[in-house]
C-alpha cells in the first residue's frame, strides 16, 4: 500500500470534515425554528446550489442595467429565497403546511416585512456548517464499510 502524500492527506481531511449533504442542502433542508410558531425548513445558499444560482443569474438578467429601489431590492431578495431556499414550512408540531405558489408569495411578503429575520434566514442557509454531513452519519458509512471488509476475516 502506498503512503499518501501531506497534500492527499490534507485534501482527504477536508472532504472528510466539510462534506455537504445532498439531503440537506438540497434534499428536504434543515429546520429554521420560529418558536412558538412553526419552522421553515431551509436550503443551503451556497453556489453549489444550481437552482438558487440559476434563480439568481435569471434576476441579474431582468434587472440588468435598472436602477432598483431599496424596496424593489428588498422584494427581489426575498421571493429568491421563498422560491429557492425556503422549501417548507412544518406546523408547531412539526406537521408540514402547504408551501405552495400562495405560501411563498407571504412568506416573499413576511421577509420584507420582517427584516430580522431575513438576515437571520440568510445566515442559517449560507453556514454551510449547517448542512455537513453529519459526523454519526460518517460513522455509520465507515462502520459498514468496516464490517464488510471483514466479514470473511480478511482486512483490506
Amino acid at each position: 500500500m502506498t503512503k499518501k502524500s501531506q497534500a492527499q492527506a490534507f485534501f482527504d481531511a477536508l472532504i472528510d470534515n466539510l462534506a455537504i449533504d445532498e439531503e440537506k442542502a438540497y434534499g428536504k433542508g434543515v429546520p429554521f425554528e420560529c418558536l412558538p410558531w412553526g419552522t421553515l425548513m431551509i436550503h443551503y445558499a451556497g453556489t453549489s446550489n444550481k437552482a438558487h444560482m440559476k434563480a439568481l443569474k435569471d434576476l441579474f438578467e431582468k434587472v440588468d442595467g435598472k436602477k432598483l429601489t431599496d424596496e424593489e431590492a428588498a422584494q427581489n431578495e426575498a421571493e429568491l429565497y421563498a422560491n429557492t431556499i425556503i422549501v417548507g414550512i412544518l406546523d408547531p408540531k412539526g406537521k408540514p403546511i402547504t408551501y405552495d405558489d400562495e405560501a411563498k408569495a407571504a412568506c416573499a411578503a413576511a421577509l420584507v416585512k420582517l427584516p430580522n429575520v431575513f438576515s437571520k434566514v440568510r445566515v442559517a442557509a449560507n453556514n454551510e456548517a449547517n448542512f455537513r454531513v453529519s459526523r454519526d452519519k460518517e460513522n455509520a458509512k465507515n462502520s459498514a464499510r468496516s464490517s464488510s471488509s471483514t466479514k470473511n476475516g480478511d482486512r483490506t
